[in-house]
């Protein structure tokens, strides 16, 4: 959340419960930033992770032809 929005989100809690619902919209704005994030970190796990299978398998069969 950017310092702006927190300060935003601050000031409203000290107004009380009557700002309840422009925090929660703060809050589900926040929860949809991160879960893009999230959504962009998992496929770049999955690409390293696939990379990595990969090189492990580029190995494995390496590893075979020596023997050979």
């Amino acid at each position: 959340m950017s310092l702006s929005k927190i300060i935003q989100y601050a000031k409203l809690r000290e107004q009380g419960n009557q700002t309840i619902n422009e925090r929660l919209d703060i809050l589900d704005e926040q929860e949809a930033i991160l879960n893009i994030e999230k959504s962009k970190i998992l496929d770049h796990i999955a690409f390293i992770q696939n990379k990595k299978n990969l090189y492990h398998s580029s190995l494995g069969k390496s590893n075979e032809s020596e023997h050979d």
